[in-house]
């Protein structure tokens, strides 16, 4: 399962921030903003592979009780027009539509532990979605108890 990690005596917002499941050796790192649209780059990580990605984000209101969420639903995966250049992290080419299915499933539950900005748990689980396969998506999907 994933959570936050961030390396002792260092401030809330230091760039070695990252989401971890350190039993499957995967990390998700928050790159860089989006620029005008509501949205976030990210590197998922695991061994030598890096896949970058970035988001799009959205305030909704649940139809059946009427609260707030957030959402983040991945537009690009496996390249990303935010982490050329400067950040220079290539595409990756996944060799299966299964595989890129899979590592796009595990990238959305990374994405809910990171919310807004590496405060998923802060937040009750309906309040952080992600929208995947057409289907808003939260912890409780994944396991999570919180």
């Amino acid at each position: 399962m994933f959570s936050v990690f961030t390396l002792e005596d260092e401030p809330w917002y230091s760039p070695d921030r990252r989401i971890v499941d350190a039993e499957r050796d995967i990390s998700l790192n928050f790159m860089n903003a989006t620029g005008r649209e509501r949205g976030k780059a990210f590197a998922l990580t695991h061994g030598d592979m890096t896949v970058p990605f970035h988001t799009a984000e959205s305030d909704g209101t649940d139809p059946k009780t009427g609260d707030w969420y957030f959402a983040s639903e991945i537009v690009s995966f496996g390249t990303s027009i935010y982490l050329k250049g400067d950040r220079d992290v290539p595409d990756y080419a996944f060799t299966t539509h299964e595989e890129a299915r899979r590592w796009r499933r595990i990238a959305a539950e990374a994405l809910l532990v990171f919310g807004r900005d590496y405060n998923g748990f802060d937040y009750p689980q309906e309040q952080v979605r992600v929208v995947l396969n057409d289907e808003l998506l939260t912890r409780r999907e994944f396991g999570y108890e919180r």
